[in-house]
């Protein structure tokens, strides 16, 4: 029997057709060594890499929502936080969306930076655990 792999890939969806045996929607394994190859090996600075993609997030999100006011940044001895005033992500999506690697809501946008899923995991290339809070029609 001749195997025969062909991989699509678009921004929608990736499947794979093997011989003629149909075809089958591709996913990511949950497995700890991609999220080591998707966080802490992915940046050489991996502070700054962390710090961009979530600023970087925070502008979209005003970009998305027409907002001019600036995105505040602190950063505290411990912390940093960055507060966009974006619309935010529905709630009834939101663990959809910021659970699952390479889900986003910028898929097919050419106004709004990355678009892969993966930048929203950059601060774990820095830090075990961090904290997203979002509000959404004025409910966080």
């Amino acid at each position: 029997m001749e195997f025969i792999m062909q991989i699509t890939n678009n921004r929608e969806v990736g499947s794979l057709s093997i011989g003629s045996s149909g075809t089958h929607e591709m996913t990511v394994d949950d497995s700890a060594v991609l999220f080591y190859l998707l966080s802490e090996s992915l940046y050489r600075e991996p502070l700054k890499a962390a710090a961009r993609e979530i600023i970087t997030n925070a502008s979209d999100a005003h970009i998305e929502n027409n907002v001019s006011k600036p995105i505040d940044v602190y950063l505290e001895p411990t912390q940093l936080i960055i507060h966009d005033f974006g619309g935010g992500i529905p709630h009834d999506i939101f663990f959809d969306i910021y659970g699952k690697l390479g889900k986003s809501t910028k898929v097919g946008s050419d106004n709004l930076t990355g678009g892969m899923g993966i930048g929203k995991l950059a601060p774990l290339a820095y830090t075990e655990t961090f904290i997203v809070e979002n509000t959404h029609k004025g409910k966080t």
